[in-house]
């Protein structure tokens, strides 16, 4: 049995002026929650009500970044255009069985509209906590190279696991 512990480190970059650009001075990253949309159902049959989850549907999906101080790369991401975003992280894993560590990477890929700039304060000797918040259209997540959860809610892609379940939709439409 494989144990994951924690996030050794991670890495965030940004396309900028065209180009992918490493952004530092971050000090954490919030990926989107994932939430279906539902409808609740009751009537004859059934017991009560169910809140139903509606087959790919997802609600709105955010990501943030906060940065220590507010740095130009940050600012940039506040320019009203579609933002391409990529975030890496290492998580280290103990093999049970083996008695070994060992470690499982991770990427996401979202592509997204600025929602919010929060400048931060100032405050002497300490971090200013500046954060840019991202409304994601886009959001692709690869475990040790394989997509675990893509979302395009444009092209009306719901991919969990390698399935689309929003394929036969598309299909009928």
């Amino acid at each position: 049995m494989k144990i994951g512990n924690k996030v050794i480190n991670y890495s965030v970059y940004g396309k900028l002026d065209g180009n992918n650009k490493y952004l530092a001075d971050t000090t954490s990253l919030q990926l989107p929650s994932m939430e279906n949309l539902t409808d609740t159902i009751k009537g004859a049959g059934i017991m009560g009500e169910i809140d139903w989850p509606t087959l790919a549907q997802v609600g709105s999906l955010s990501f943030s970044a906060t940065f220590r101080n507010i740095t130009r790369e940050a600012v940039k991401l506040y320019i009203p255009k579609v933002q391409d975003i990529e975030v890496r992280w290492v998580v280290d894993k103990f093999d049970s069985a083996n008695n070994k560590i060992g470690i499982e990477s991770h990427k996401v890929f979202i592509k997204g509209m600025p929602k919010k700039l929060d400048i931060g304060k100032v405050e002497v000797n300490s971090s200013q906590d500046s954060s840019i918040d991202i409304e994601v259209m886009y959001y692709n997540h690869i475990i040790d190279g394989k997509s675990a959860v893509e979302v395009d809610k444009l092209n009306y892609v719901f991919k969990v696991d390698g399935t689309d379940y929003s394929k036969q939709i598309r299909d009928a439409l």
